[in-house]
């Protein structure tokens, strides 16, 4: 990435033996539509809004085993990815199927796998590299994936170094047969679901970057309020939560029907041991959303920390008629305490006359 955040790289597609040849009827394409019309459809594809690029000559009719398609492309306002939540490493202009994706047919969203379906025994390799922009750094590699079976062996390795993060990637696939049994393809189904799922590992850029970043975006726009939250989450990470509550109370007040403003204001003032404000917080954040999961154990965890600790007034009444922002919630419709909060109340003692939770 420059120092304007743009994503340029270059990609190498390469084949041997049978792939070869799909890889050769996909330069006949590229060269049907032309080479820069051919980059943009392929970024659009893979979702880089805003892609250019260019894929470099080849010659298909040059029947020598190997067969290899390069490109180069740009795609703007990268880096603000990474400033977020995080990202997943780019692939480029991947012309070939990522190592290890579905080799034993397509893998149902459902899992429900019905019949046989064709197999290859293959060996695919994948390397990409990043590197931050000026000044920035990663913030860690993801953990190391390694997964392997009777029939098929996948690894996925992180290395940092220094501002470049890199990933290799390796797939070997063995088969005796051309088609994979139903009951083969279920008992890989787990492990493919987590070769699959390797490739949504996310990196982000160091909690000093991303506040850089962020505070920059919202000089811009103050009334962001998603970034808002970012920043009060980058904050909250390096446990400067004044900071950080500052920031999602103007979140909240932008959204105030978002009940994460709230979860994120309750977890803040837990840590500062504020057990008011951290109970009228989770509050909010149960009426918003009810059996909000992660409200609920910031205040059970709360309450077994210090015991006694939590008093507040209860709410009984619905969210429409009373904001009840004082205190943790029965049920948003009268005093019965429903689903999760329900497991979560049960554990303690409460007395309805003095609404005070003990």
């Amino acid at each position: 990435m420059d120092e304007h955040g743009n994503l340029t790289g270059k990609t190498v597609s390469k084949a041997s033996g049978p792939p070869s040849i799909n890889l050769r009827a996909v330069e006949l394409g590229i060269q049907a539509i032309g080479a820069t019309k051919a980059a943009a459809a392929v970024l659009q594809s893979a979702g880089y809004e805003g892609g250019t690029g260019s894929f470099d000559p080849a010659m298909p009719t040059d029947l020598k085993p190997d067969f290899a398609i390069s490109g180069s492309f740009t795609v703007p306002n990268w880096s603000g990815r990474f400033a977020d939540s995080g990202s997943y490493l780019p692939g480029g202009m991947r012309l070939l199927q990522p190592a290890g994706i579905n080799p034993m047919g397509d893998t149902p969203s459902n899992g429900k796998i019905e019949g046989d379906a064709n197999c290859f025994s293959v060996h695919a390799v994948e390397d990409i590299s990043l590197q931050a922009p000026p000044g920035r750094h990663f913030q860690e590699a993801p953990r190391n994936i390694e997964v392997k079976s009777e029939n098929i062996a996948f690894t996925a390795r992180w290395t940092l170094n220094g501002d470049r993060i890199s990933v290799h990637r390796d797939f070997v696939s063995r088969f005796d047969k051309p088609f994979c049994t139903e009951s083969m393809r279920k008992a890989n189904l787990s492990l493919l679901r987590k070769i699959s799922d390797s490739y949504d590992a996310t990196v982000s850029f160091s909690s000093v970057d991303n506040l850089a970043l962020l505070t920059d975006a919202i000089s811009k726009s103050p009334n962001d309020a998603p970034k808002l939250y970012q920043r009060g989450t980058a904050y909250y990470d390096q446990r400067d939560y004044d900071r950080a509550i500052a920031d999602y109370k103007k979140a909240a007040a932008l959204k105030p029907n978002d009940p994460d403003n709230f979860t994120a204001l309750a977890d803040s003032y837990r840590e500062k041991t504020d057990w008011a404000r951290m109970l009228q917080n989770a509050n909010r954040a149960l009426l918003l959303r009810p059996d909000d999961e992660d409200s609920l154990a910031i205040v059970e965890t709360s309450v077994s920390a210090k015991p006694g600790a939590n008093s507040g007034v209860l709410c009984k009444e619905a969210p429409e008629a009373n904001a009840c922002t004082t205190g943790f919630p029965y049920s948003s419709r009268g005093s019965t305490p429903n689903g999760a909060r329900a497991a979560v109340l049960s554990k303690y003692s409460w007395n309805s006359g003095s609404q005070v939770m003990t």
